[in-house]
């Protein structure tokens, strides 16, 4: 094997091997976000659990209070 054949066989196996770095950090970054959006989407789907929550709450605070106000104001017509 001459100089020049050695040459680049090393160069090649460090190019291939500077290539190995940065795709094992994109795939733990890949790995990484995914976890993130998977923890991102459970929140999610508890807020709008929670809002619905509040919403049917707040329909029912609603009608009570219709039904409180039309209670009070039959109470005022039939004093009348």
């Amino acid at each position: 094997m001459s100089t020049n054949d050695i040459l680049f066989c090393r160069l090649e196996y460090e190019q291939k091997r500077d290539m190995q770095a940065p795709i094992v950090k994109l795939r733990e970054t890949f790995e990484s976000l995914e976890k993130e959006l998977k923890v991102l989407q459970e929140r999610e789907s508890g807020a709008k659990a929670e809002t619905e929550e509040i919403l049917t709450q707040m329909d029912e605070l609603k009608a009570e209070a219709e039904g409180a106000h039309l209670n009070h104001l039959s109470y005022f017509l039939d004093s009348a």
